[in-house]
């Protein structure tokens, strides 16, 4: 698995560095990629989505994951994109900020 983050490299590693993430995380601070596959910067869906997922942020924000020092937009959709050798099976662009594949899309494709 791999995060793509709109923020540089030390302030990525500033803000994960206690979290021990099992997963892989690159840095697009100046948007090559974001820009490259359409990834949407939108302040409304932000919104949706804090007010969405209002619960979850607060307890991502008492366990100590959410970053009070932003290098980066807040205002990028999230993209999930699913790559099986090299080929593309889906690309999921979110409806808002904290929109995600489920869990469950994620155990199908892994599984089979």
């Amino acid at each position: 698995m791999v995060s793509v983050f709109d923020s540089s490299l030390k302030n990525l590693k500033h803000n994960a560095k206690h979290h021990n993430e099992p997963f892989y995380a690159l840095t697009d601070e100046n948007y090559h990629y974001y820009k490259k596959y359409s990834v949407e910067q939108s302040f409304i869906k932000f919104l949706k989505g804090t007010l969405i997922r209002f619960r979850r942020l607060l307890i991502a924000t008492i366990k100590d994951y959410f970053p009070f020092t932003f290098k980066g937009s807040v205002t990028g959709i999230l993209v999930d994109i699913l790559i099986d050798k090299s080929v593309v099976v889906k690309a999921y662009y979110g409806k808002y900020t904290s929109a995600h594949l489920s869990f469950n899309s994620i155990e199908d494709f892994l599984h089979n």
